[in-house]
């Protein structure tokens, strides 16, 4: 056992990248060797490009859309404002005529029996 960790030990690290050893260039030199693997490999990096200009085209558009909800709520807590006032009004308003209802509904019951005797005098 103890062998095997001296050995490990000894083992050149592994790059991160590639899972090959560190300075193993031996994916760079089959590229140039063999057109068919550097043409693959552009097609690769030309679609990273293509998704990163889309990926900025999401990334506005997610843009435009927050602000765009940001403004819809700023409008939205104006208007429950605005409808907030209005209720008030209103309730306002009906108490008035309420009042006004209440009072002219005494009126007629005072002056019911003065309205018969006009009609016997004018009828």
């Amino acid at each position: 056992m103890k062998e095997e960790m001296n050995n490990a030990e000894e083992a050149p690290p592994v790059h991160p990248n590639y899972g090959g050893f560190v300075g193993d260039d031996d994916d760079d030199i089959a590229e140039r060797e063999d057109p068919l693997a550097a043409w693959e490999h552009e097609q690769q990096v030309q679609i990273m490009r293509e998704q990163d200009v889309q990926l900025e085209g999401v990334s506005r558009t997610v843009g435009n859309l927050r602000e765009q909800a940001h403004v819809m709520g700023r409008e939205l807590e104006e208007q429950a404002e605005m409808i907030d006032a209005l209720g008030t009004d209103t309730d306002r308003v009906q108490g008035k005529l309420g009042r006004g209802l209440k009072d002219l509904n005494k009126f007629i019951r005072k002056n019911e029996g003065k309205l018969k005797v006009l009609n016997v005098w004018f009828g």
